[in-house]
């Protein structure tokens, strides 16, 4: 008796099913699209060597002297200011004095002059004025002689032009005291001020023209105590008492107190791929502290030769761009220290990077 064959009852194939089997070449898949992202988006320049751009303020003397004191060390924080190195000013205190001592006399001449002149213009008016009353009384007698015929007319006239000439010269006497007082008032005033100028005392008065040579020098003397223009640290001293700076010389470098910014070194090879405004990660290279962001503030308009330090090949020199970033946020950084920089592109592509980056970040906040 033949057995009656009993079919097999199949599933329906599920499309699910179908798609489990080519996982890995799903998986490949999205692993290039989400490289082409970040390839698009962030991944073009790669990472990028930079450092913390160091500002120095270099302290040097305007001319050669010799150091009397150095007031600081290295490491010291100084305030705008403050004199860090005075340089020895005997040769200009010598030269300071002798000019002082011949504007006092150049002004007490002055003065002595003028009131010789008043003098001199008072003694004159008081004879010209007894003269005049002598005139007066003799061309009386002489006119009356001339009524009587005993006298030529042209003596009393003569007599009359002399008593005119006199009258005006008495009459402008005053006048001619008058100004030469005022003149004297003016040069007192201005040795005056001279005195106050030269014992220091300032009382908003500008010294007189007569003046400037001394403020000259007395500006040369202020130089000669090298002063801190900002705040900032002491970096180094090059130099001890004693010791003789020529002009120009660097004496002090100091590192004034300024908003750090990113020195990026960019290849050559991708000088055209970068523009102001790109957004940018800044890392320590040698730190795990979390990266903030930065922006491409300037580029430089040039290509140069880059440190040498950044290249992989010993020995070789790398042509590129200097690249300057400005930190968006606080960063614990040093002058000079090294940073490593992440070029991510555009401020408009920077949602997407930030979600590509920290898909989560936004939910573990809320």
């Amino acid at each position: 008796m033949k057995r009656k064959k009993r079919k097999i009852h199949r599933h329906p194939v599920v499309f699910w099913s179908r798609i489990k089997l080519y996982w890995p070449l799903l998986v490949w898949i999205g692993a290039i699209a989400l490289a082409y992202l970040l390839y698009s988006f962030s991944g073009r320049f790669g990472r990028l060597d930079g450092v913390v751009r160091v500002v120095r303020d270099e302290i040097a003397p305007i001319e050669t002297a010799r150091v009397l004191s150095v007031n600081v060390v290295p490491g010291q924080r100084v305030d705008a200011g403050d004199v860090l190195i005075q340089m020895d000013t005997s040769v200009l205190d010598a030269q300071l004095s002798i000019e002082k001592l011949q504007m006092e006399r150049q002004f007490t001449r002055e003065v002595q002059r003028l009131d010789e002149t008043i003098r001199s213009l008072e003694l004159r008016r008081a004879e010209d004025q007894a003269e005049l009353n002598v005139l007066n009384g003799e061309l009386k007698r002489m006119e009356k002689l001339l009524k009587q015929n005993l006298v030529d007319a042209q003596s009393v006239y003569s007599l009359r032009a002399r008593k005119n000439i006199l009258q005006e010269t008495v009459a402008r006497y005053p006048e001619m005291i008058a100004a030469t007082k005022t003149e004297r008032a003016a040069a007192y005033q201005r040795q005056t001020t001279l005195i106050r100028f030269l014992s220091g005392v300032k009382q908003g008065e500008e010294p007189q023209l007569e003046a400037k040579s001394l403020g000259l020098l007395q500006m040369r003397r202020d130089a000669f105590a090298l002063r801190a223009n900002r705040p900032g640290i002491v970096s180094r001293v090059m130099c001890e008492p004693y010791q003789v700076l020529s002009s120009g010389q660097e004496a002090l470098t100091l590192i004034p107190d300024a908003p750090l910014q990113i020195l990026g070194f960019l290849p050559e090879s991708k000088a055209h791929e970068v523009k102001k405004g790109m957004s940018a990660l800044i890392s320590k290279k040698y730190s795990t502290i979390t990266p903030v962001k930065a922006t491409l503030i300037a580029i430089g308009p040039e290509v140069m030769a880059l440190p040498g330090r950044i290249s992989n090949i010993p020995g070789r020199r790398l042509r590129g761009l200097r690249l300057i970033f400005k930190l968006n946020e606080d960063m614990p950084l040093l002058p000079g220290e090294t940073v490593s920089i992440h070029i991510m592109g555009t401020p408009a592509n920077q949602k997407l990077i930030d979600f590509i980056r920290h898909p989560f970040r936004k939910n573990n906040e809320e």
